[in-house]
């Protein structure tokens, strides 16, 4: 070019379209399924109410039944509802039985469960924590984004300008 040429610069915009943001309550509801953080504390929740569940039902009374079956005994101890010596052939013997148990001053039982139930309202409190957590960092990175574009829609327009 000669010293006297003029020069002419043409300014165009050759950056990316940005992609339009989801709305900040999906980006939330999103990032909270997302979150393994979250996902372990969710589960804690549910391990810890069905510890809590075992140690309620210790407190219920208890019904067992047991059966026996003997073949070829002969010798009779104890009470039966089978049939004896009606042939010589058959030699059975079956018997049934109940047993029912009420837990009497079951500290133990009792003491398990306000464990349980403690256990359970931690792990509670640490999952909100986590979705607190979870909530700060989304609307965090959100707003810092909006900034971010708002900055470069002016630094465009400047640039236009």
């Amino acid at each position: 070019m000669a010293r006297g040429d003029e020069v002419v610069y043409h300014v165009t915009d050759t950056t990316l379209a940005l992609p339009d943001l989801p709305p900040l309550a999906q980006a939330v509801a999103a990032a909270l399924e997302a979150r393994p953080d979250v996902m372990g504390a969710r589960e804690d929740v549910e391990q810890g109410r069905l510890n809590e569940q075992v140690a309620r039902n210790a407190l219920l009374p208890a019904l067992n039944v047991a059966g026996t079956l003997s073949a070829a005994g002969v010798a009779r101890s104890g009470w039966s509802l089978a049939p004896r010596g009606v042939n010589e052939g058959h030699k059975l013997d079956w018997g049934i039985g109940l047993t029912v148990s009420y837990p009497l001053r079951a500290k133990l039982a009792r003491a398990d469960l306000s464990e349980a139930r403690a256990t359970v309202r931690l792990s509670e409190l640490a999952l909100e924590s986590a979705r607190n957590t979870v909530q700060l960092e989304v609307r965090g990175a959100y707003r810092a984004i909006v900034i971010e574009r708002d900055r470069l829609a002016l630094q465009r327009e400047a640039t236009r300008l």
